[in-house]
């Protein structure tokens, strides 16, 4: 007696299935993905403001004071806080152990000294000192790439 032959397929529904549950884990890698790289980023932007903490107590002990705030501007004022820490040997020499990807005009390219940006490389780290301050403020502007709101990232 001959078996009877049977045909096997996959029916529109089973592959419609399919597609939905590739899609749906597809989705939660990206957004994995995503949030372990912000929480790179806000890491890495924290190890900077340390990393310039540490300058500026270099700075205050060689010189006796923290540099005052020079700038209208957050580029201005980053440029002048690279320029002052670049100054004294101590401070340069941390200031070289920051990551190369979150300065900007390292090597010169136009007439101003470099910023040191955070990790999101959209907005410099903002320096901020007045005479009479415990220390100065270092600020981010974090995620969301807007100073003054929720995510941002500072000293304090």
């Amino acid at each position: 007696m001959k078996e009877p032959m049977y045909k096997t397929a996959v029916t529109l529904i089973e592959m419609l299935i399919v597609i939905a549950v590739m899609s749906f884990m597809v989705s939660l890698v990206l957004g994995i993905a995503g949030s372990i790289q912000n929480q790179n980023n806000v890491r890495l932007t924290r190890d900077t403001i340390a990393l310039l903490d540490t300058a500026l107590q270099q700075y205050r002990d060689y010189r006796g004071a923290f540099p005052e705030s020079a700038g209208a501007d957050v580029g201005q004022r980053a440029q002048f806080l690279y320029e002052q820490l670049h100054a004294l040997p101590e401070s340069r020499k941390i200031l070289e152990k920051i990551d190369d990807s979150l300065m900007k005009n390292v090597y010169g390219t136009d007439s101003s000294w470099p910023e040191i940006y955070d990790a999101w490389k959209q907005n410099p780290i903002d320096y901020e000192y007045v005479s009479g301050w415990a220390f100065p403020k270092l600020v981010s502007a974090g995620p969301d790439k807007e100073f003054g709101t929720g995510d941002d990232i500072t000293n304090r």
